[in-house]
């Protein structure tokens, strides 16, 4: 028999139990099989009505695990709606960020099957690899600067396990921030020679005369020293701070491109130094 303590102490238990774990727990697994069955799911928002940023950050941490038991390895993370334009059309405050993990990465110039995605897409972006931890509560994005190891132009690949591109921004935090994979251009140190607010990017296809916009890290939130700085005082406060060695995909410069079989992308990057930073990939 419980005496009086003993059940006032179970009833509070029962109380703070979350009713949404073993729903979280559910949807984690339903990403996961979407993802390495490359067969869509039905949106998440049908099975959590009113699905929160909080809900879709939980449903991504359980993604996250079931990746790490699978042996990926976290190698840094990436940052979405860096822009004001994309806050404001998903009624946001602040990006969100995601984990990027080392069975995403991929090689630059490498050919990547498509059946293994649902819906892929590419988008250009700049990355930073970290020389320091960044674990002070309030960074300027100056002195995220000086923790920068260097450079990389690069191509994010992403996906939507749900099939549709119209999902909400609590729906794309839980499907891993929608991220599929990412490619690396060169590396280049962090000298003080490359301005991170004065790159442009744009991505072209091999059919002539098919180039995409533009796009300037200028128009990320405080450029892309901006985003490093809101991420590394979010990660703090979190505690998941960024580590030395983590690369970070700090938002994306170009609209997204739809990757069809039997082509080949090239991202192309102005500002890194003399010569145009180059990623490459093709399809099959």
């Amino acid at each position: 028999m419980f005496d009086g303590d003993d059940e006032e102490r179970s009833r509070h238990r029962q109380v703070n139990v979350n009713p949404l774990t073993e729903t979280y727990g559910a949807l984690a697994r339903s990403l996961w099989d979407a993802e390495h069955q490359a067969m869509p799911i039905d949106r998440i928002n049908i099975v959590i009505p009113g699905l929160s940023v909080a809900d879709g950050y939980a449903i991504r941490r359980e993604v996250d695990l079931l990746r790490m038991i699978d042996g990926a390895v976290p190698v840094g993370r990436k940052v979405g709606l860096a822009t004001r334009s994309a806050l404001v059309r998903n009624s946001l405050d602040e990006p969100f960020w995601s984990y990027i993990f080392s069975s995403g990465e991929q090689s630059e110039g490498g050919t990547i099957n498509l059946r293994r995605y649902v819906q892929p897409k590419i988008e250009a972006e700049v990355a930073f690899v970290l020389a320091e931890d960044l674990d002070d509560p309030e960074l300027t994005p100056e002195a995220a600067f000086t923790a920068v190891h260097s450079l990389r132009p690069a191509i994010e690949i992403i996906d939507v396990r749900t099939g549709n591109w119209d999902a909400s921004a609590a729906e794309s935090i839980a499907d891993s921030g929608l991220n599929a994979g990412f490619m690396l251009g060169e590396s280049l140190p962090n000298d003080g020679r490359i301005d991170p607010n004065a790159i442009t990017a744009r991505i072209r296809t091999d059919r002539r005369g098919d180039t995409g916009p533009i796009g300037r890290t200028s128009d990320l939130l405080g450029g892309p020293l901006g985003i490093l700085a809101w991420l590394a005082r979010s990660l703090v406060a979190s505690g998941e701070p960024l580590r030395a060695g983590e690369v970070v995909l700090t938002g994306t410069l170009t609209p997204p491109v739809t990757l069809e079989p039997g082509r080949s992308y090239t991202a192309e990057f102005a500002g890194f130094g003399e010569a145009l930073g180059i990623v490459r990939l093709v399809t099959r």
